[in-house]
């Protein structure tokens, strides 16, 4: 199973999605599905420590399901596919590190090391969304601080109002 298609690597190297020649984007589609497939196993072999890969087969099937990876996974492996398909294009010749590919390349490679060990979170089964509302579950009961850890207390002040005031707080 792929996240990417030799469509979705073109419209990285080639922003119209042609097959410009001074890009890999020219390269036969045979061809860029080999980057593709490479690209979807080098993110399973970075993400399946973390989660059940490939993210395409959902748990308890065997079947893929295009599309149903997360948004972030197919961005990643766009970004791989671009990069190998670009260096099989230039046959050696050296890539700038100014270069969109490559930049995008090593963005790829650092999401994937980040997911991997955990420091950034896939949704998976759910909203990808900002407006998702997680649940906080805080089992804690007891008295966590007091007043008296700050040297404050209840008093009743000279009017007879009751506050918090620090110790030597004329009432």
């Amino acid at each position: 199973m792929t996240y990417s298609t030799p469509q979705s690597v073109r419209a990285v190297l080639a922003q119209d999605g042609s097959t410009d020649p001074s890009t890999a984007a020219s390269l036969d589609d045979p061809t860029l599905q080999g980057a593709c497939n490479r690209a979807a196993a080098e993110v399973d072999a970075w993400l399946g420590g973390r989660y059940q890969v490939p993210f395409d087969v959902p748990p308890g099937s065997s079947v893929p399901v295009p599309g149903s990876a997360p948004a972030l996974i197919y961005d990643i492996s766009d970004s791989i596919a671009s990069y190998l398909a670009t260096l099989l294009y230039r046959q050696g010749q050296p890539i700038e590190p100014t270069d969109p590919v490559y930049q995008a390349w090593q963005r790829a490679e650092r999401m994937l090391s980040l997911l991997s060990v955990g420091t950034m979170a896939l949704e998976i089964g759910g909203s990808e969304s900002a407006e998702a509302d997680p649940t906080v579950v805080n089992n804690y009961t007891g008295e966590l601080f007091s007043m008296r850890d700050y040297g404050i207390g209840v008093a009743l002040g000279a009017s007879g109002r009751r506050g918090v005031f620090p110790p030597n707080w004329p009432l």
